[in-house]
């Protein structure tokens, strides 16, 4: 059953329905009509029989007028149905267009709360972090570092430069802060990754990086083989609520290239 039978048969009631109710008007005029004349015989018996056809058909229009209101939900439901279809078919072959522009290698996980950081870094023996600050994730996932750098994982992380005062007003419009509040925020990763170094008894290695040219957007490189990136929204109030992208680079060289660069450019 598909929605195009539902409307033949929704308009083949609707013509019965339409005729039942002609049929009922004429018969009630016909019948007003008799009764403002002398009863004649044949006039009674033609009103009795009228009267009998009139109590068939009312019930039967009933009966239509809900069955077409049946009818019309089905429709409805059967369209919806094939809209949302249509939608999932559009958007399958949309991904499937865009997919071979990263050899298939690519993802999205929603946001920061859902990855599974703590496979990521097990998985993984050098990353590097390119961001504004990250006190809160630091602290958040200070075990998983710390597990990290004691199988002698690398930790790079390359923050803004504490000193330049333009970065820092442009990174604090972005979170309703003030400059002091952003500068305190990276000071505050420099002392929460000395301390999960020391924990993890100063094995692996953590490099700091303070950079003086402004990015734009969040990486996370793992072994330059699997990039996890966001774009900076222009206002956030919770930033672990932002969108992340991930993918491989194993297959993706021209990328891998372009990443790897712009990282170098902020080290320099």
């Amino acid at each position: 059953m598909n929605s195009d039978f539902l409307k033949t048969v929704q308009k083949f009631l609707g013509i019965i329905s339409f005729f039942a109710a002609v049929v009922l008007i004429g018969l009630y005029f016909l019948f007003s009509y008799l009764l403002s004349n002398d009863p004649f015989l044949w006039s009674k018996t033609f009103y009795s029989l009228g009267k009998d056809v009139s109590n068939a058909l009312i019930p039967t229009l009933i009966i239509l007028s809900v069955s077409l209101l049946l009818l019309k939900s089905l429709t409805d439901f059967f369209e919806n149905q094939r809209d949302e279809k249509l939608i999932d078919d559009i958007a399958r072959r949309t991904l499937d267009e865009v997919k071979p522009y990263f050899n298939n290698d690519w993802k999205t996980q929603d946001f920061f709360k859902n990855k599974n950081w703590k496979l990521l870094f097990q998985n993984h023996k050098k990353v590097t972090v390119v961001t504004h600050y990250f006190d809160s994730w630091i602290s958040s996932h200070s075990k998983i570092l710390e597990a990290f750098l004691k199988k002698g994982g690398e930790l790079e992380f390359i923050l803004p430069d504490e000193n330049n005062t333009e970065h820092l007003k442009i990174i604090a419009s972005r979170f309703n802060k003030s400059p002091i509040d952003i500068k305190t925020k990276i000071n505050n990763c420099k002392t929460k990754l000395d301390g999960i170094h020391r924990k993890s008894n100063k094995k692996g290695t953590i490099k700091i990086v303070h950079s003086n040219k402004f990015h734009w957007n969040f990486f996370m490189l793992f072994d330059e083989k699997l990039l996890i990136i966001s774009p900076y929204e222009g206002n956030v109030d919770v930033s672990s609520d932002s969108p992340a992208l991930e993918f491989s680079l194993i297959k993706n060289d021209q990328v891998k290239t372009c990443i790897l660069k712009e990282i170098q450019s902020l080290r320099s």
